[in-house]
């Protein structure tokens, strides 16, 4: 957890009180980087208390539902199953509020909602991890894409039933071609949207002091990374390329080891073997590491658990 202090407050204070349009995400952050992932658990009325008390403030309507409807669909599975609170949580999420009477919510307002569940809800518990939607809410979104006219559906609502490009009574291949592609560019619009935001969002959780950047290893000497870029840069064509593949994958074994030099010391390492080509990081119990691969920020990325400052 953060200390309170002034650089902290500066960070979060706009996002709380709605003066800078905040992702659910990042009010969500400020909770768990504040007070704990046990926070999570809380009852919404101490969350207003608990925010009060430590920046002055009580949190908009709006910006509370935001922050309440992401806490609620990770801690239940009903916005996958359950129509309602589905469209309901869109329309928190999106900055619309609770409770609100609205008609039918834009393609991308449902692909943005439905991206930001799954950053911090990539396998929600007793659900399909490949598709954790019910044919029912794949319903609503296929109304949703309708409304707008859209046969084909951009990449976050892959669960939405599919609907050919419709011929409109022509049998020409090349017209067909042409509303297959109209409709492909359309969907790639709302994709290269999604994208954009999603860096909206990474960048807000950056300004908090979340670090999402890359870590290089921790190299003993420049002497120490050229030994082994020598032994075994000429295993690969591409040695970068080859540190890219390797920083993607588990250890296949590990194993403690320890040696004794000549004047009676011990040291223990531990070395993580990646399968048989004789790549291997050792860490030692002194806190060195020697390493051929460079460690990447994988799929704990928006695990807020672990992303605290």
């Amino acid at each position: 957890m953060v200390t309170l202090n002034r650089a902290f407050k500066e960070a979060a204070l706009p996002y709380l009180t709605g003066e800078k349009e905040a992702f659910a995400t990042t009010l969500v952050a400020i909770i768990v980087m504040l007070y704990g992932v046990e926070a999570l658990t809380w009852d919404p009325a101490t969350y207003q208390m608990e925010l009060k008390e430590d920046f002055g403030v009580e949190l908009p309507r709006k910006v509370f539902d935001k922050m309440m409807a992401l806490i609620t669909a990770m801690s239940t599975d009903r916005v996958y199953r359950d129509i309602a609170f589905f469209d309901e949580t869109v329309n928190a999420l999106n900055g619309t509020g609770v409770g609100v009477d609205r008609g039918i919510p834009t393609v991308t307002e449902v692909a943005w909602a439905v991206t930001e569940l799954a950053m911090n809800d990539p396998e929600p518990v007793g659900r399909d991890k490949e598709n954790p939607y019910t044919k029912h809410i794949g319903k609503y979104a296929r109304v949703v894409l309708d409304d707008e006219g859209m046969d084909r559906a951009p990449k976050a609502l892959y669960f939405a039933p599919s609907r050919p490009v419709k011929k409109e009574g022509h049998d020409d291949a090349q017209y067909y071609a042409g509303a297959w592609g109209s409709a492909q560019a359309r969907a790639d619009e709302v994709d290269q949207w999604i994208e954009k935001t999603a860096i909206e969002l990474l960048q807000q959780l950056m300004s908090l002091g979340i670090d999402l950047q890359p870590k290089e290893a921790a190299w003993t000497s420049d002497a120490n990374r050229d030994t082994h870029l020598e032994k075994h840069g000429p295993e690969f064509e591409d040695y970068l390329a080859a540190e890219e593949e390797y920083s993607q994958k588990e250890p296949a074994e590990s194993e403690q080891f320890c040696e004794t030099d000549a004047q009676g010391n011990t040291r223990c390492k531990r070395k993580l073997r990646y399968g048989d080509d004789g790549v291997v990081r050792v860490e030692t119990e002194d806190g060195r590491t020697i390493t051929l691969y460079k460690d990447m920020v994988r799929d704990d990325l928006f695990d807020l658990s672990k992303s605290r400052a």
